[in-house]
């Protein structure tokens, strides 16, 4: 996906992918895994600069299990994490990803949105688009909508 991303020009339709596509700030590289990168947003496509307020806080894809559960246990026991919880609105798809990404968001957004409370171990990314699906909603205003 990024390197499609990269290669038509990094525009934010480019990374859509049926709305599975998270456009990043931060880079997503992880051990011997190097994503490329082309710099800033195509001008032609919405930029962080633009809305500075929508950023999102995501576990990284390949951060290994122990990692997740750590953060999960670290970010709940500073956020309320019961959407995670079985019948939860964040429960399915019942993965450790996706429930760090949910947890690790909620911290990063009562942290203020500071990028180093998305850093998690270098594990966390913080991302332009709305990582919510189906009635699972993350916010970005520091509460839970």
């Amino acid at each position: 996906m990024n390197m499609y991303y990269q290669a038509m020009g990094r525009h934010s339709w480019d990374c859509n992918f049926k709305d599975s596509g998270l456009i990043s700030v931060t880079d997503p590289s992880y051990e011997s895994c190097t994503f490329q990168s082309g710099g800033h947003q195509s001008d032609n496509g919405p930029t962080m600069a633009q809305n500075s307020d929508a950023t999102w806080c995501v576990a990284k894809p390949g951060t290994n299990n122990d990692m997740l559960l750590l953060n999960i246990n670290y970010a709940c026991n500073h956020v309320d994490c019961t959407p995670t919880h079985v019948g939860g609105a964040c429960y399915n798809p019942a993965t450790l990803l996706n429930h760090a990404s949910f947890a690790m968001n909620l911290y990063f957004q009562s942290n203020g949105r500071n990028p180093s409370s998305c850093d998690f171990r270098k594990t966390g990314l913080i991302v332009t688009n709305d990582p919510s699906y189906g009635t699972c909603t993350y916010d970005y205003s520091g509460h839970r909508g």
